[in-house]
């Protein structure tokens, strides 16, 4: 249970949602009328920004729409609470759950709401999520249930220290949970048969586009955290094929320097991870002592 003494504050980043945000800011008022309640008015050209003031929230336009992520980040710079909870403008996820994340921050520093077999999404977006999520469990080494969910409670000055890293657009769950595991901190997994799909309006993802930019950004922070899970297979396969080829020129008793060439390319692949990663810990003990 969280501590009596302990805040929270909800953001909403919304767009253009003037038909489901008035509904969502009553529903999470109505769960406790003392949750400060957050929404980023990203640049709609519809009423989003009256509709949210109307119930009750706290609104923060942008002049233009800068993205979700960074909604996302306008919101946690302006809350006044110690936790900060995110939510869709959509309808995607259902406020009444909000007391199931609240409670896991007790012994958590971040918790989702992560989707089940249960909860209503595409086939096609299950599968690159489910693709997305075993590559990232691979770069963390460590278990996630739901890489993309938005709908999540963490403690503001854990959000603070990776707001510099988090993409303006929609991919900030991601790099914010990878951020969190690969420092160590602990995240409690809440499956919800509840979250659904959009209440209304089209989702603004494309699949393609923005599952390359998932997997770019998946990358760079574990480049930041830890490059050798990035260089080591890299440097094996490369290694593994020049040892292949040197085997196969032994057998011809043929000289082939590209044989030689490419064990020594896989040879520096993986003690530039080594570096890399010798780096990563420098940096990270420098941003503690800082």
């Amino acid at each position: 249970m969280l501590p009596e003494n302990l805040s929270v504050s909800v953001i909403i980043p919304a767009h253009n949602e003037e038909k489901e945000i008035g509904d969502i800011v009553r529903r999470i008022l109505a769960v406790r009328s003392d949750f400060e309640v957050i929404v980023i008015n990203d640049g709609s050209r519809d009423n989003t920004a009256k509709a949210a003031e109307a119930a009750g929230a706290r609104v923060i336009s942008h002049p233009y729409n800068l993205g979700n992520g960074a909604a996302v980040k306008t919101g946690i710079r302006e809350a006044r609470n110690d936790v900060i909870l995110m939510i869709d403008a959509d309808g995607q996820h259902p406020p009444e759950s909000i007391p199931q994340l609240i409670d896991k921050l007790d012994l958590y520093k971040m918790a989702v709401g992560s989707r089940t077999p249960k909860s209503k999404v595409s086939r096609f977006r299950t599968f690159g999520n489910t693709f997305m999520r075993y590559f990232a469990m691979y770069l963390t080494d460590a278990y996630i249930a739901d890489l993309t969910s938005g709908y999540r409670a963490v403690y503001r000055d854990v959000a603070l220290e990776f707001i510099h890293l988090l993409p303006n657009k929609y991919s900030y769950p991601t790099t914010l949970t990878m951020c969190l595991l690969k420092e160590g901190y602990p995240i409690a997994w809440v499956p919800m048969d509840e979250i659904s799909g959009r209440g209304s309006g089209a989702s603004g993802i494309k699949p393609l586009r923005d599952g390359i930019r998932f997997l770019s950004i998946m990358i760079r922070i574990t480049m930041l955290f830890s490059p050798q899970r990035v260089f080591f297979p890299i440097g094996a396969a490369v290694l593994a094929l020049g040892i292949y080829m040197s085997v196969l020129t032994i057998r011809r008793s043929i000289l082939e320097p590209s044989a030689a060439m490419v064990v020594m390319v896989g040879v520096f692949i993986i003690l530039f991870g080594l570096v890399a990663e010798q780096l990563a810990v420098i940096r990270r003990e420098l941003n503690r002592r800082w």
